[in-house]
């Protein structure tokens, strides 16, 4: 919407016109991840190129043809817009939109057993991700802030989106800014795609362990692409769903948004938690690739995988991860504004506990029957302690293995 607001000044965007974008959207993310085979990676092997280059489209010219401010405004001027009694609580409250670019960078654990090697590969990307991304971000935040002549007016853009607005006015060209933002959309829309390849996999994936209700119809996998088609179409459509709530409110809808992140990081400091107790408990041995024994589910013994950090190195990153994690979590609830007011309050809080309440209904009266832990897939070639095995076959005649 930005994009043609920018084209035509005299567009004037509806929330109809914002709920066909997205559609179109989710289209395109549906058909190549329902296409399967090698069309996934290859798309976002390309993207990949595109993220790249596309930083180095935007980062140059701004940098080459765009008035500057100077470092005082850059590094040591602060804001407190949403009026917070101090500066220290408006940062933290701010810092939603920051939390919100390390959100979705485990995306790839998803696909992990698709991927050879998983137990290096997927660790190996998250962290090649993050030096990646954080330096071509970085670079990108600090042309952005010297090129941002008055942020008021970038907040009041009449296009809704402030990086618009600073683009309009570094470049001073219409046709240099919707290049720019095409950029942007056509990036949204292959991480869109990635998006949903990581959820409707973590969705299968928790299908096949009988953890979720549908949980015989999720697990399927198409025989032909060996897509879980029926997972990328349930994770599609509740965000065509979700979309129509555009029409009532755009603000309720960018709460259900930003509920991401209090899901994500309430998940991510649980796990965390449980690592580091079983650190401070000494109850996770040392990973051998000789070993045979089943490790790490229900019933079995825990052991570190090759890429790991032991010691007391390792334990100061576990504490100083659930602090963050915490922190983050916390600070997530709260609104933009130190004065609330009901049309921007941040209803996260209820949307989070409805969430969780619902969990723990359905564990507490279904879940806890047929969710046994992890099921885990072999080899027909190796050899485990069968005795702590049980043997699930499914329709396909593969061989799944769980701990009682």
């Amino acid at each position: 919407m930005g994009l043609a607001s920018v084209a035509n000044p005299e567009f004037s965007p509806e929330p109809w016109h914002l709920v066909l974008g997205a559609w179109a959207t989710i289209m395109i993310a549906v058909l190549i991840n329902a296409r399967g085979g090698l069309l996934l990676p290859r798309f976002e092997a390309a993207m990949l190129m595109l993220h790249i280059f596309g930083s180095f489209a935007v980062i140059i010219p701004l940098a080459t043809l765009a008035p500057k401010r100077d470092n005082e405004f850059v590094f040591k001027q602060f804001e407190n817009i949403g009026e917070y009694p101090s500066q220290g609580l408006s940062f933290m409250a701010g810092m939603l939109g920051t939390i919100w670019t390390f959100s979705g960078a485990d995306g790839s654990i998803h696909l992990s057993e698709e991927i050879e090697g998983a137990q290096i590969v997927v660790p190996r990307a998250i962290l090649t991700t993050y030096v990646l991304d954080g330096s071509l971000g970085f670079a990108m935040l600090i042309t952005i802030l010297f090129c941002t002549q008055d942020i008021q007016e970038a907040l009041d853009s009449p296009t809704k989106y402030p990086f618009i607005q600073i683009l309009q006015v570094a470049t001073n060209s219409s046709a240099g800014t919707v290049v720019m933002i095409l950029l942007v959309a056509v990036m949204q829309i292959c991480a869109t795609t990635s998006s949903l390849a990581a959820a409707s996999r973590q969705f299968w994936s928790f299908s096949r362990d009988h953890g979720v209700p549908g949980w015989t119809i999720f697990s399927k996998i198409e025989k032909k692409t060996s897509v879980p088609i029926y997972a990328v179409l349930l994770t599609a459509s509740v965000s065509v769903i979700l979309q129509l709530i555009n029409f009532g409110s755009s603000q309720v809808f960018q709460d259900l948004v930003t509920l991401t992140i209090a899901g994500l990081y309430s998940s991510y400091l649980i796990a965390t938690s449980l690592l580091l107790y079983r650190r401070i408990k000494g109850g996770i041995s040392v990973w051998s690739d000789s070993d045979t024994a089943l490790s790490n589910t229900v019933g079995a013994a825990l052991s570190w995988g090759p890429w790991h950090v032991q010691g007391v190195l390792g334990l100061v990153m576990n504490i100083f991860v659930c602090c963050f994690l915490a922190t983050a979590w916390f600070f997530s609830f709260w609104p933009d504004s130190a004065t609330v007011q009901p049309v921007l309050m941040n209803y996260n809080s209820a949307l989070w506990g409805a969430v969780v309440i619902f969990s723990l209904v359905y564990y507490a009266f279904k879940g806890r029957k047929e969710y046994h832990g992890p099921v885990v897939e072999l080899d027909g070639d190796e050899e485990y302690e069968e005795d702590r095995l049980r043997i699930v076959t499914d329709d396909k005649s593969d061989q799944m293995f769980h701990t009682d």
